[in-house]
């Protein structure tokens, strides 16, 4: 009986472990396409030749701004800071806002269901543990 409960819970285990390496994987490349979805409007409107200190203000605004909006935090007034202060067109402005839109209703999920899916091995682990070390 004790067995055959340690085999069902060691299965359970090592599918929440496999749907949450997927979820993790699916979070990295939709990270990914945000950077590059994000770069590709941002060179097609920024001058080349930017000092390379404000470049990096750039990067930490885009990154500080995809957290606000992680957060489901108000993200149009760094919107209006990315074009004043760093003078992107108000197209491409927008065309941003669309991209961090997108990407965090799609990371929401994967976000979700990974930390669901970790839930599920943490006590599936735990139990086994538990009944393997101390019942057994």
């Amino acid at each position: 009986m004790i067995n055959s409960i340690l085999y069902t819970l060691e299965i359970i285990f090592l599918i929440s472990l496999i749907f949450a390496s997927i979820s993790s994987i699916k979070t990295w490349l939709l990270s990914k396409k945000l950077t590059k979805n994000i770069k590709k409007a941002i060179y097609e409107s920024y001058p080349l030749n930017i000092p390379p200190i404000k470049y990096k203000n750039l990067n930490q605004f885009l990154i500080s701004m995809i957290n606000k909006a992680e957060n489901s935090e108000p993200i149009e007034n760094n919107l209006q800071n990315l074009q004043k202060e760093f003078n992107i067109p108000k197209n491409k402005v927008e065309e941003i806002k669309k991209i961090i839109i997108e990407y965090t209703k799609n990371i929401y999920f994967w976000n979700k269901y990974g930390k669901i899916s970790g839930y599920i091995a943490l006590i599936t682990g735990g139990l086994s543990f538990i009944i393997f070390y101390v019942i057994k």
